[in-house]
């Protein structure tokens, strides 16, 4: 798998500008899984990918592809 190194780039941040709709003040990542992975695959660069891997898990991304429209 392309991303099979995620964990190697623990620094890696979701860009906020993906959300520009929200606040981040009391942005709630987990609540809002399935929102910041469409906007990850929709948008995202290689450093976003590696940021919801190490925020998500890779299972956790796989659920929350599974129920994007």
């Amino acid at each position: 798998m392309f991303f099979d190194n995620y964990k190697l780039h623990r620094q890696a941040q979701i860009r906020e500008t993906l959300l520009w709709e929200y606040d981040m003040t009391r942005f709630n990542w987990h609540d809002m899984r399935s929102i910041v992975v469409q906007r990850v695959i929709e948008r995202g660069r290689i450093n976003d990918f590696f940021a919801i891997l190490n925020l998500y898990g890779l299972d956790g991304v796989k659920e929350a592809i599974k129920r994007l429209p």
